[in-house]
C-alpha cells in the first residue's frame, strides 16, 4: 500500500458489518483503514485485481480460480489442488 498498489481482500468468514465487542474494537483501534480493502464480491475482486494471492483452500475460492482467465498471474500460499496447479498463470510458494 505505501508503494502505491491498491490492494483488496475478499474472505467470506469477515463480514466488518457483523463484528461486535472485542472484535470490533480492536480493528477499529488497530486496523482501521481494513474496512476500505474488504470487499464482499469475490467475483468483482477477481475482475478489477491483476494479481490473486491465494492463502485460503477452501472451496469457494477453488470454484472462483477455476473460472479465471489464465491472463491474471496466481500467487498460491496454500497449495491449491491440481486443477488451479496446471494454470498456465500458477505460481506456488515453497513447493513445485
Amino acid at each position: 500500500m505505501g508503494k502505491g498498489f491498491e490492494i483488496l481482500i475478499y474472505d467470506h468468514n469477515v463480514r466488518l458489518s457483523q463484528l461486535t465487542g472485542t472484535n470490533k474494537a480492536y480493528i477499529d483501534a488497530r486496523i482501521p483503514h481494513l474496512s476500505k480493502l474488504i470487499v464482499d464480491d469475490i467475483a468483482m475482486l477477481l475482475q478489477e485485481s491483476e494479481v490473486i494471492i491465494v492463502n485460503n483452500k477452501e472451496k469457494i475460492y477453488t470454484d472462483a480460480l477455476l473460472h479465471l482467465t489464465d491472463d491474471k498471474p496466481i500467487i498460491d500460499l496454500a497449495r491449491l489442488g491440481d486443477e488451479i496447479r496446471r494454470k498456465p498463470n500458477y505460481k506456488g510458494v515453497n513447493w513445485k
